[in-house]
């Protein structure tokens, strides 16, 4: 499976990001793919934020905004987006603090098309 690459490449090419993995709803990481920059656990992500992950998408279709497709989360330190590929699986990828999220979030989508090919 080439998820390893495609990680990579979404790092590499969205300015700003430090880390990708891709997660399965259940918190668990399937392949990650962090930089030397990122001081911290990507893995640990996938577990604080695979419960809130679900219960959002359980939010969205009971006030019947339709399915959730992505996320963004803005901190002090970083700011993650997260992407679902299809209802099992998402990427998150972590950005530095004033990173273009608007790019990244397009190379987010490109990384989830190729990744739900693979699946």
């Amino acid at each position: 499976m080439p998820f390893l690459g495609i990680l990579k490449e979404l790092v590499d090419t969205a300015t700003g990001s430090v880390a990708a993995t891709l997660m399965g709803i259940d918190g668990l990481a399937v392949q990650s793919y962090p930089t030397e920059n990122y001081p911290c656990d990507i893995e640990s992500i996938g577990i604080e934020c695979g419960g809130a992950v679900e219960e959002l998408k359980k939010a969205t279709e009971a006030l019947d905004f339709g399915s959730l497709e992505e996320l963004v989360i803005s901190t002090e330190t970083s700011t993650l987006l997260m992407r679902l590929v299809v209802p099992e699986y998402y990427i998150v990828l972590v950005l530095d603090p004033g990173a273009g999220a608007g790019h990244a979030r397009y190379r987010t989508r490109i990384a989830a098309r190729k990744v739900k090919c693979e699946l």
